[in-house]
């Protein structure tokens, strides 16, 4: 086995120290890499949690570029064992409790790539935060800011100069793009940087996707890195002072400012200010009447027209009433929420000038 060779290969190191402990032999004719590890006291717990702690590190180092020791570790394997296996297997500390291994090209890379391509250099933060939103279906935690530019800058690839990750060269064929993706872009190319959540949500409607889906859609995507009123500045998008004035005072949230007061009557009043949600998926901040959780008829113009949801968090399903209200973001509204029949009866208060 020796002499073809199949021993040679550093992936062997578990199969090796194995062979050397049923043979009783350390004469086998190992590379000196082998050799210092069989030296080592490697303990049997050890042996027996390697291959679980290099599946998720080598998973978790194709979709954030490094790892955290810390994050393998579980109640039989301690930090110690879990250096001790990544240490043993080729990885590298890159940073104090982050190790990394060339395991191709990873998730960094190829969002790094697209968002550098067409909005130009980022910020580490920016790259982090765009990163965070694309693996939040892995449920991953991305690295430390300046450890994703390092790792980044280690590729080659990448360059970080005067506070912004870029691109040595450009791609020879530019990242394809989502349709989602493509819509905003296009829309920011024609129109300007200034891209409203608003004209975002129409454009995609009329580009066929579903409601329900833009958000959904939208969201891990590197481009469109926020779903909010914001000034999106693309490289071939033209803007001046104007543009950027505009887009910080539209970048300003609406606080909620919500009242609960309780009735004689057995009704309950819950006042707070509409936010750009609840005119595009019926959804509000539940707030102090987050003690209201459960399911409730709403009633609009004396008829039922569904369900209000309280979950604890967020009141769900008053999209249709809000749009036949004429509610708009910032208006102040009133849901009552009667407690003897489990109705609800939202009302406009006060218009937004």
């Amino acid at each position: 086995m020796v002499a073809t060779g199949f021993l040679k290969d550093p992936r062997s190191l578990e199969l090796l120290i194995a062979v050397a402990r049923a043979t009783k032999s350390s004469e086998l004719a190992l590379p000196e890499e082998f050799t210092q590890s069989l030296e080592t006291n490697v303990s049997q717990r050890v042996l027996a949690a390697t291959k679980p702690v290099l599946e998720k590190a080598r998973k978790m180092c194709r979709n954030c570029g490094a790892v955290r020791a810390l994050s393998l570790t579980d109640e039989r394997t301690s930090e110690d064992d879990v250096e001790q296996i990544l240490r043993l297997n080729r990885f590298e500390e890159v940073n104090p409790g982050w190790w990394t291994r060339d395991t191709g090209e990873s998730v960094p890379e190829r969002v790094g790539v697209k968002i550098i391509t067409y909005c130009g250099p980022v910020s580490p933060s920016s790259m982090r935060y765009a990163l965070r939103r694309h693996l939040s279906r892995f449920q991953l935690p991305s690295p430390p800011s300046e450890l994703l530019a390092k790792l980044l800058e280690q590729k080659g690839n990448f360059t970080f100069t005067d506070g912004l990750i870029q691109l040595t060269k450009s791609p020879a064929v530019k990242p394809s793009l989502t349709g989602p993706e493509e819509v905003f872009l296009n829309m920011v190319l024609s129109d300007g940087p200034i891209v409203s959540f608003e004209a975002v949500h129409h454009k995609l409607l009329e580009a066929g996707f579903s409601t329900g889906s833009v958000t959904s859609l939208l969201r891990y995507s590197p481009i469109v890195q926020k779903i909010t009123v914001a000034l999106y500045s693309l490289l071939g998008a033209k803007y001046d002072e104007i543009d950027i004035q505009e887009a910080q005072s539209q970048l300003t949230r609406i606080p909620a400012n919500s009242t609960l007061r309780v009735r004689s009557d057995g009704i309950i009043e819950f006042e707070t200010n509409a936010g750009t949600w609840l005119e595009y998926r019926g959804v509000l901040s539940s707030g102090p009447a987050a003690s209201l959780k459960g399911n409730w008829r709403l009633i609009n113009n004396g008829t039922e027209s569904g369900q209000l949801v309280v979950d604890g968090y967020f009141m769900r399903g008053l999209s249709q009433v809000s749009k036949s209200l004429g509610v708009m973001p910032g208006d102040r509204i009133r849901i009552d929420f009667n407690t003897w029949t489990r109705e609800a009866k939202m009302i406009k208060v006060v218009r937004n000038e």
